[in-house]
């Protein structure tokens, strides 16, 4: 079986998993939401800068049929949205 959201997938044998959409919850620390933006350091300079994904991600819980074990899986569609070249420059002025 295939399920699909937003441009991502997941192929699973449904006689051994069970899928459902779980996404997280706001102001949740161990379970966060990640359709948002959020802060993070990624220099080294001690600033935390924003982010947000392009895309929001497939966040499924899943859970083994055999063994009632249950873990979430949270998957993403990173890419880069550098400025490498004058298109990009371009593209970036005019979205922002």
């Amino acid at each position: 079986m295939i399920k699909q959201r937003n441009g991502l997938a997941i192929l699973f044998d449904q006689n051994k998993l069970e899928i459902g959409h779980s996404p997280g919850r706001a102001n949740s620390k161990s379970r966060p939401k990640f359709n948002g933006q959020f802060f993070f350091d990624t220099d080294d300079d001690r600033i935390k800068e924003p982010y947000k994904f392009y895309r929001p991600p497939l966040e499924d819980k899943i859970k083994i049929k055999t063994t009632n074990q249950e873990f979430y899986l949270i998957l993403d569609h990173a890419k880069s949205k550098g400025i490498f070249d004058t298109m990009d420059m371009l593209h970036w002025e005019r979205e922002n």
